[in-house]
């Protein structure tokens, strides 16, 4: 399992959590949240939590420029609470951003979002790329 802007089960885990996740939830009253109750749940079953750098949960406000300009090398798998953020594209709606957002996510969805770095000595020119985003 992967967690931290939703997560992921494999339909292995999810068959076994059908049988207990009911009585495994009423065990743990106190716990918040989708995220940790599943995980609490995986923990009862023996199966580690395991982080997935595509998961994005964003906990900030306004502009996310930077933070998607700087992806780390990993596959974009989820952004969440898009609803609180700027629209990731200038001059557009939330929604017409992420319709121009599919576009390269079509072509090349493992490449979206990653950062390449090219060095032109002769010109002395350092381009920084983030595949369906932006080059500066």
């Amino acid at each position: 399992m992967a967690y931290g802007g939703g997560f992921v089960v494999s339909w292995g885990l999810a068959k076994e959590m059908e049988r207990m996740q009911d009585l495994c939830i009423a065990r743990y009253p106190g716990l918040y949240g989708s995220d940790e109750r599943v995980q609490t749940c995986m923990a009862e079953l023996g199966v580690p939590l395991t982080r997935e750098l595509g998961f994005h949960q964003y906990d900030v406000y306004g502009n996310l420029f930077g933070l998607l300009a700087a992806h780390p090398v990993t596959p974009l798998v989820s952004l969440h609470h898009l609803d609180v953020v700027e629209p990731i594209f200038p001059n557009v709606n939330r929604v017409l951003a992420l319709e121009k957002l599919a576009i390269p996510m079509k072509i090349d969805s493992a490449g979206l979002m990653q950062q390449s770095i090219c060095y032109d000595r002769s010109r002395n020119w350092t381009i920084s790329v983030s595949w369906g985003l932006v080059s500066s």
